[in-house]
């Protein structure tokens, strides 16, 4: 995904289609809707302050984060194996900066605690674990 990402000459657009369709092409359960999440932190990452907050928080950008999560960690067949804590810790920031508590809220239960550098590096390069718990605390879990 990151290939078509528009600072590495791919476009917006063509992250996401990228991310959704992967997602959908894969069986239920799938740790690939990290890649519907990430697109949108990607997004929210290339624009300036305000406007970040604006994009992450409009209701088709929830709505698109709501589907990957019940094709991915909320879907019945999900199984945590590698790499499940990087996917759900990538949901709650999203989760977080979409202004969806209660999203969140699911999704720091789900992680019991286990944070990874990804995504958290890109609020606190120097202290993820700050940047976890700093959005937990927020989030009211």
């Amino acid at each position: 995904m990151q290939q078509v990402c528009q600072k590495w000459g791919g476009s917006h657009e063509e992250m996401h289609a990228f991310a959704r369709t992967s997602m959908l092409n894969a069986p239920g359960g799938t740790l690939l809707g990290q890649l519907v999440a990430v697109a949108h932190l990607e997004e929210w990452l290339s624009l300036d302050s305000g406007q970040d907050s604006a994009y992450v928080r409009r209701p088709e950008v929830v709505a698109s984060l709501n589907e990957a999560a019940d094709h991915s960690y909320r879907h019945p067949d999900f199984v945590r194996r590698n790499g499940w804590v990087q996917v759900i810790n990538s949901f709650a920031l999203a989760f977080s900066l979409a202004a969806d508590r209660e999203g969140a809220r699911e999704c720091f239960r789900a992680t019991e605690g286990r944070v990874s550098e990804f995504p958290w590096s890109y609020l606190n390069g120097s202290d993820p674990v700050a940047a976890y718990r700093e959005m937990r605390s927020a989030a009211g879990r």
